[in-house]
């Protein structure tokens, strides 16, 4: 998928992510294809990436693609969304499903740390 098909970005490469959480509040998707729980919960995160698409971004990055990257930040189940502003792990990782509204108030507070 590209980015022009979706509001999330799908993650091809760890450099991508490394310049993706250096600008950005990120929410992160750590998920895989073959994975059934994680269709599940995409819907709604393409939801939060459509809402929030001007102050932060969503992001899905494929633990069998990108094993590295989901291996520094021990993710060991899928589906699990970790959230990151100024290169650093901001909330313990969310694993499994969650409702949209706990997604919402996860970027909430952390874009409101970001007003001057």
């Amino acid at each position: 998928m590209s980015e022009n098909q979706t509001h999330a970005i799908h993650l091809e490469s760890a450099e991508k992510f490394w310049e993706m959480i250096a600008e950005w509040v990120v929410l992160v998707d750590f998920h895989a294809e073959r994975c059934g729980p994680c269709k599940m919960v995409w819907p709604v995160l393409e939801e939060i990436a459509e809402e929030y698409a001007w102050r932060a971004k969503v992001v899905k990055v494929d633990v069998d693609s990108l094993g590295e990257i989901s291996e520094q930040f021990w993710v060991r189940s899928i589906p699990t969304v970790i959230v990151f502003k100024n290169w650093e792990a901001t909330w313990d990782p969310m694993v499994g499903a969650y409702p949209k509204e706990q997604y919402g108030d996860v970027l909430n507070s952390l874009l409101e740390d970001t007003s001057e």
